[in-house]
């Protein structure tokens, strides 16, 4: 135990024993700690001993302290969830000076689609090539309001091909969709919510902040497969498609260099897609896996090297005796893995006709 007396400077407290005599070293003199010694009665204290174990118990192998216990809802000073836009009565759109904004909203989506798809001036519109740096282009009337805005590019987002040529443009198309969110009040045991939404419960109701922009993405266009490359991250392109989990159209613009082949005959004659070797560089499987898919379109981009080269493949094919799902209709059989594979997803693959304007087949 050591011996503490309140009644001294801790300067002074420094030209004490531990049993409280004084120092050899003191300057001060000897009646002097007779003096605080007869007012000031020493208090003795325990030594503490501070150890990594109590101090840092997570560090040490002992259980951690319980978790805070849950914000509460229903306590006055609790955050206050936000609140669905009210639906506005006539009167009140009249007021505002929109009239349009009492409709429900289906009919104005409805409206919204005629305005911007089937007008002459909007035929740009139905397929959208995303910006590397610049703002994406939508119709001027979004502009009218912040209502009209979020409505209008909705439909734009539901209705649209997104075409994308760069990582830039992902990650500007990106930024774009995660302008638009909205809360939405559905049951508590409704379990179609998930993914990057945000809820907060409230009185046997479930109120949630929904990533709508996302939800609302149909239509995508990848220009390069350098987009959805595996690698030791994952490319901006899945990461986009783990968020548009309402995909139902996907176009891939392939290059041949890019796909890996294999030969399946001893003549050297019959090709194919290796499909474990694409599917190591390429996320096909994360294509594949969106629950709304149903079309996958193959593009391939017709140069003079490429339409020479797939002409001898199809003649050779065709002098091989292989049906059109070996060759380029089916493309070397990745249609037939990816039907096979999802049971639902529709392959859309391009002709050779398509590639090589005028071709009539092998000169016999």
């Amino acid at each position: 135990m050591e011996h503490y007396n309140p009644a001294l400077s801790s300067f002074e407290q420094g030209f004490y024993n531990g049993d409280g005599t004084p120092s050899v070293t003191s300057p001060l003199p000897p009646d002097f700690h007779q003096t605080q010694r007869a007012q000031s009665p020493t208090l003795p204290i325990p030594r503490i001993r501070l150890t990594l174990s109590t101090a840092f118990p997570n560090l040490t192998g002992h259980p951690a302290p319980p978790p805070s216990p849950p914000i509460s809802t229903s306590h006055p000073h609790a955050p206050i969830a936000p609140r669905p836009a009210p639906k506005l009565s006539w009167a009140t759109a009249n007021r505002l000076g929109n009239e349009f904004l009492c409709l429900p909203r289906f009919l104005r989506d409805r409206i919204w689609a005629l305005t911007i798809f089937s007008s002459p001036n909007t035929a740009s519109y139905d397929v959208i090539e995303v910006p590397f740096l610049k703002q994406i282009t939508y119709p001027d009337v979004c502009e009218a309001s912040d209502q009209l805005y979020f409505e209008g590019c909705q439909v734009l987002i539901q209705n649209a091909k997104f075409s994308l040529e760069s990582v830039e443009a992902v990650i500007g198309f990106c930024d774009w969709l995660n302008e638009f969110d909205e809360v939405v009040e559905v049951s508590e045991g409704d379990s179609g919510w998930g993914g990057d939404d945000v809820a907060l419960k409230m009185s046997g109701r479930v109120r949630i902040g929904r990533r709508i922009g996302y939800e609302n993405a149909r239509r995508l266009e990848f220009v390069k497969v350098e987009l959805l490359e595996r690698g030791t991250f994952k490319s901006m392109g899945s990461h986009l498609l783990r968020r548009c989990l309402g995909i139902t159209h996907v176009t891939l613009l392939v290059q041949i260099e890019k796909i890996p082949w294999r030969i399946t005959d001893g003549q050297g004659r019959k090709r194919e897609v290796d499909i474990e070797k694409l599917r190591k560089t390429v996320d096909i499987d994360g294509v594949i896996a969106l629950p709304q898919l149903e079309t996958l379109k193959l593009v391939m981009e017709p140069f003079m090297a490429m339409q020479k080269k797939l002409a001898a493949w199809e003649d050779e094919r065709i002098k091989s005796g292989y049906g059109a799902d070996a060759g380029l209709e089916g493309f070397w059989g990745l249609k037939e893995w990816v039907e096979v594979e999802t049971c639902s997803v529709s392959v859309e693959c391009p002709t050779i006709e398509e590639i090589v304007p005028g071709y009539r087949g092998p000169v016999v």
